[in-house]
């Protein structure tokens, strides 16, 4: 055996990695520095006060339908005996049985559903038109129309209610 053939454990050599780092940076794989950079840092204190308004709006959004829904558990007599903000004793769920089948809370949805889905269906063929040719479309009176839209979007449904019980009133419909 020749002595060129022997390959000793000091001639072995890793292999070349197909890319090279930049000086001055870390291996990949490890991070940058052990603490976030000040310029992270003062990002993540800008953003606070809108992530604390964030948590905020969702605590009023949901405190309320979390109160709605333990208040539904309570028993008839937890209304009377306890806090109106008390959490109920146990879970009965009786209340949902005796809402569908004394309240008629299935006709009820079903009359929501044959409302809702056609007048949900008859807005969205109209206005997605409406807003391509009021968003994309140049012609004459364009502004006007787009003002007119706002207008309409501005006026409390509220506004229209006195009026409609009225009419409502005077054709014996109530």
């Amino acid at each position: 055996m020749m002595h060129s053939d022997v390959v000793t454990q000091s001639s072995r050599r890793a292999p070349a990695p197909l890319f090279r780092r930049a000086p001055g940076r870390p291996p990949q794989g490890y991070p940058s520095s052990p603490r976030p950079s000040r310029r992270r840092r003062l990002s993540w204190l800008r953003r606070l006060p809108v992530r604390l308004l964030l948590v905020l709006l969702l605590v009023i959004e949901v405190y309320p339908l979390l109160w709605l829904l333990l208040s539904s558990l309570k028993e008839d007599a937890e209304f009377s005996l306890k806090p109106l903000w008390a959490l109920p004793a146990g879970l009965h769920w009786q209340n949902y049985v005796e809402a569908w089948t004394t309240g008629n809370i299935g006709l009820y949805f079903l009359n929501s559903v044959l409302t809702v889905f056609p007048a949900l269906a008859l807005i969205l063929a109209l206005s997605v038109p409406a807003g391509f040719a009021l968003e994309v479309m140049r012609w004459r009176g364009r502004n006007f129309v787009l003002l007119l839209f706002l207008a309409g979007i501005m006026v409390p449904l509220q506004i229209l209610l006195l009026p409609l019980f009225t009419i409502y009133f005077h054709l014996d419909l109530i």
